[in-house]
């Protein structure tokens, strides 16, 4: 599903999240417009193997099906984390450091989206950018939480990055049903640590080849 970064962005490994490499007097760099295309062909490939069904065969709805007991979204997890951010370059960025750790995942654009997905994939953890369009991500988060209550499902932890750093901001975070917080700019390790503290490492979900 997700294959290796674009080597145009080896060098923005150790650059915090928002930088994004652009060249002189603030004119993109050639190089680093290739590497957002292909991430984002990335970003498509994770979201339709996501959403990818087995078809029917022939002669499978003939015969009533073996009563089983059912699967509840709280037994099973289809990727491992689920990204919510509009803006593209930090996109980027977050599918860099997500593929180099290993983690399977799909990216939403907007807070709509996220909530749609997380009913579709059931991640297991949710990296939720607070400023988004048609919902931003307190709306999303209240949301998401709202539908757990519904239909008794488990506790999905929801982390809030945000490039406001402001009194009161973590405060509103959690209070929306968000379970941490963290603020751009995102290195790497950064980041990396704070979904080591949510994900057990050895429990990555198999990323589909």
């Amino acid at each position: 599903m997700i294959g290796g970064m674009p080597k145009a962005l080896d060098q923005n490994v150790g650059q915090p999240l928002g930088q994004s490499g652009a060249g002189a007097a603030g004119m993109p760099d050639p190089a680093f417009g290739r590497a957002i295309a292909a991430a984002k062909a990335s970003e498509s490939a994770a979201v339709v193997a996501s959403n990818w069904t087995e078809p029917e065969m022939p002669g499978q709805g003939d015969h009533p099906a073996a009563q089983t007991e059912p699967e509840t979204a709280a037994q099973r997890h289809d990727i491992d984390v689920l990204v919510a951010e509009d803006n593209e370059v930090n996109r980027v960025v977050f599918t860099q450091i997500l593929q180099s750790g290993g983690w399977s995942f799909v990216i939403a654009e907007d807070g709509e989206q996220a909530v749609k997905m997380v009913s579709e994939c059931n991640p297991r953890l949710v990296l939720m950018d607070i400023s988004m369009p048609r919902m931003n991500g307190h709306e999303a988060t209240r949301a998401i939480r709202q539908r757990e209550a519904e239909l008794g499902l488990e506790h999905l932890p929801i982390i809030g990055v945000t490039a406001h750093a402001l009194k009161g901001d973590m405060e509103r975070c959690l209070e929306a049903g968000m379970d941490d917080y963290l603020t751009k700019p995102v290195s790497p390790a950064k980041l990396e640590a704070k979904i080591a503290q949510w994900l057990e490492p050895d429990a990555r979900l198999a990323i589909a080849g």
